[in-house]
C-alpha cells in the first residue's frame, strides 16, 4: 500500500475541490467514516484502517465490510453501523477493489492536486 493521505491534507482537499467526481465522493464518505468510527480524536485514515484490521481482518473488501455489518447492532454499535455504511458507498465505484486500495488511490487523487 502506498502513502496514505493525512486527515488534515483530505479535508483540506475535500475543501478545495467543488467537482462531483467519484474520488471527491468517495473522499467525503472517508470522512464521514473518520467522523463516525467511536475512537475518541480519530482523525487519520491510516489509524480508521488499522481499527477495521482489528474489527474484521486484513482483507478489507466489500463482501466483508458488508457481512461485518450485518453483525453490528444499534444499541450499540450504531457508530460503527454509522462508519461502515459510509466506507461501502466508496464501493460503488468498484467492488473489486479493497478499501486499501481505494484508499491509496483517493490519496494519490488528491496529492496530485
Amino acid at each position: 500500500m502506498g502513502n496514505i493521505i493525512s486527515g488534515e491534507q483530505l479535508r483540506e482537499s475535500l475543501d478545495l475541490d467543488t467537482s462531483d467526481t467519484k474520488q471527491r465522493k468517495a473522499a467525503q464518505c472517508l470522512v464521514d467514516a473518520l467522523n463516525d468510527w467511536p475512537i475518541l480524536n480519530l482523525s487519520e485514515p491510516q489509524d480508521l484502517l488499522a481499527a477495521l484490521y482489528h474489527e474484521v481482518g486484513p482483507n478489507l473488501t466489500y463482501e466483508r465490510l458488508k457481512a461485518y455489518s450485518e453483525t453490528l447492532r444499534p444499541d450499540r454499535d450504531a457508530w460503527k453501523m454509522e462508519a461502515t455504511n459510509s466506507l461501502l458507498q466508496i464501493f460503488a465505484f468498484d467492488y473489486s477493489k479493497t478499501l486499501d486500495r481505494i484508499v491509496s488511490e483517493i490519496s494519490e487523487f488528491y496529492e496530485r492536486m
